[in-house]
């Protein structure tokens, strides 16, 4: 059997912290390397997920989003990618704690350093609007114990840890309310190949002062946020259409079959073995 993998949403993170907090809700199935990427692909919420962790923050290392984002979608051809993880809040609409869906992130890298002056020549992109829009309408019906807001995010390679460079980013864009290093190179990487794409980041510190007491309670929001939000969404199985090509001459992967009947319940088996066959029983999770 072979999986059409290219019918199911792509998970990105990047630090230990947002790994560890993806895989709380994330059930393991198969995994390879491709280049020099690791791809698990398994379940989250209880629906197919290929989950993609790249090892350097930002876009300037060989092994950035920036970097290699754009051959890993065309390997896999996900009908969505979202990024799940911390930010850093720029004004008082994001406190330490809070969700913030990203509208449009803008990259303030680029720049014309002029004598006695630094312009910044700011680039934007705008995440899917359909998710966009689906994610806020569901916050605005929901309850939580930390804020889900929509954002701009400004995005660039600093670790920002200062009052005064907090100022000049907001100066180049007003309308950001939290920043971080890796949404402007997923969100371009995702317009190019023509798919959708959403960031979801809690903030983690104010951009001053920066620690990292809370970046696990953080990394937890955004995660909790977006497994709630699979739980409550009506237009789902668009997303999770995952066909196959099934030969059972060749023999077919009926583990991964019986994870997406159980919706990615832990799976338990037996192997039956006499003189003259063998079988499996796949237990059923409620059994």
């Amino acid at each position: 059997m072979k999986s059409m993998r290219g019918r199911k949403p792509l998970i990105v993170c990047v630090t230990d912290t947002e790994y560890a907090a993806v895989k709380n809700y994330f059930n393991d199935g198969e995994r390879e390397t491709f280049q020099s990427v690791v791809l698990e692909h398994g379940f989250f919420g209880g629906h197919p997920f290929t989950l993609c962790r790249f090892a350097e923050m930002g876009a300037r290392g060989g092994d950035t989003i920036a970097h290699r984002m754009a051959e890993t979608l065309e390997y896999l051809v996900p009908t969505f990618v979202v990024e799940l993880g911390i930010c850093f809040g720029l004004k008082d609409d994001v406190k330490i704690g809070d969700v913030a869906v990203c509208q449009y992130s803008a990259d303030y890298e680029l720049a014309k350093i002029n004598v006695a002056s630094k312009q910044f020549r700011i680039r934007t992109t705008k995440a899917d609007p359909k998710l966009y829009a689906e994610l806020i309408a569901f916050a605005s019906r929901q309850t939580f114990k930390y804020q889900v807001v929509g954002a701009v995010y400004a995005c660039g390679d600093k670790v920002v840890n200062s009052t005064d460079f907090k100022k000049r980013i907001l100066n180049a864009i007003p309308d950001a309310k939290c920043g971080d290093m890796e949404s402007y190179s997923l969100g371009v990487a995702c317009d190019n190949k023509r798919i959708p794409w959403i960031v979801l980041k809690a903030s983690s510190d104010d951009g001053v002062n920066k620690g990292d007491e809370f970046q696990k309670s953080a990394a937890a929001a955004s995660v909790e946020f977006f497994n709630a939000f699979l739980a409550d969404w009506n237009n789902l199985e668009a997303y999770f259409d995952v066909p196959y090509e099934v030969d059972f001459k060749s023999g077919g992967d009926f583990e991964y079959i019986s994870r997406e009947i159980f919706n990615g319940a832990p799976l338990r088996t037996e192997e039956i073995c006499t003189a003259r066959t063998s079988a499996a029983i796949h237990y059923h999770p409620e059994v």
